[in-house]
Parts: structure tokens; C-alpha cells; sequence
């Protein structure tokens, strides 16, 4: 499997996804932390949370997944800082006074 990921890596070169491997035989507490109990396993992470994958072992197939999860986090957070922008902005707009009777 190395190889399609150093070709994967290759694919995303500049897209903003960086790949990542880790020999979790050497690094024991970074398979812990992520919750892997078996080799291959690959994993998508985006702010912290892991994601894993299923799918086709291939160069292609994991550029394909982990441009289309970085393409949903990128709209995910527009969608987020859009909705934080309304509720700031419903926030600090003066509200219109009652009238006195």
C-alpha cells in the first residue's frame, strides 16, 4: 500500500491536503489515540476529528476521498462562519424601541 500512498501524496501536492503516514508499530500511542487496532488503516482528519475509509486502496480512489472530504469541510465551515456572521449580526442590530402608552 505504500506506494499508492506516496502516489496519492503526489496527486494532492498543493491542493491543501497533506498525507501523512505512521508506523503505528513505532508509535503506539498515536494508533491509541486514533482508535486503530488493525494495519492498513487509513484515516481522514479535519479539525481534529478522524474519519475512516473503506474504499479501493488506490492512488487515485484515496486522492479522490480525501479531496472530497476537504471539499466538504471547506463548505461546512463556510456554511458555519455564514450562519455565526447572521446570528452576530441579528445580535447587534438595534432592537426598536415600544412605544410608551
Amino acid at each position: 500500500m505504500v506506494p499508492e500512498v506516496a502516489k496519492a501524496a503526489s496527486k494532492l501536492r498543493g491542493s491543501g491536503v497533506r498525507v501523512v503516514a505512521v508506523d503505528c508499530d513505532r508509535a503506539p500511542e498515536v494508533a491509541r489515540a486514533l482508535g486503530i487496532k488493525g494495519y492498513p488503516t487509513v484515516k481522514f482528519m479535519a479539525r481534529g476529528k478522524a474519519s475512516g475509509y473503506e474504499g479501493p486502496r488506490t492512488a487515485l480512489q484515496l486522492a479522490s476521498f480525501a479531496q472530497s472530504r476537504a471539499a466538504l469541510d471547506r463548505y461546512v465551515l463556510r456554511w458555519v462562519d455564514k450562519a455565526v456572521a447572521a446570528v452576530r449580526n441579528m445580535i447587534q442590530r438595534p432592537q426598536p424601541s415600544a412605544a410608551a402608552p
